[in-house]
């Protein structure tokens, strides 16, 4: 269902005359928000801006930290971050979400304990953790 312009002016007329400090309307289609000084602000805008949220991923194992992704580096679920080996066998360390990385906590050949924390991924705001 489309809102017509016409209507749209009723509404803000209505609006600029109600003792109303913010309107806000959401159907499947159209989202419409109006707010006057002292109002509410913006929720659709304060959804875009909501902080993007980080998630370490920790060592499996003890062993040696082999890295396979770069700081800045955008990857999806189940990419292959890091390899850590223990006695000559390699585990894989992979993405459980989309996102990119923001830090790098390992070192090429670095021991690391089990638990520690090798990457940190930042996934969209509004992702499910």
């Amino acid at each position: 269902m489309n809102l017509p312009v016409d209507d749209i002016r009723v509404l803000l007329r209505q609006f600029a005359n109600s003792p109303w400090r913010d309107f806000h309307c959401r159907t499947e289609v159209w989202s419409l928000f109006m707010a006057k000084p002292g109002g509410a602000a913006n929720p659709l805008r304060a959804a875009a801006s909501a902080p993007a949220r980080r998630y370490p991923v920790a060592a499996p194992h003890l062993g040696l930290f082999a890295g396979h992704v770069t700081l800045g580096e955008p990857v999806a679920s189940g990419a292959l971050l890091c390899r850590i080996e223990k006695l000559d066998e390699y585990s894989d360390v992979r993405s459980d979400r989309d996102g990119r990385v923001v830090a790098i906590h390992g070192r090429d050949g670095e021991l690391v304990e089990y638990g520690a924390p090798l990457v940190e991924i930042e996934a969209p705001s509004g992702t499910v953790p």
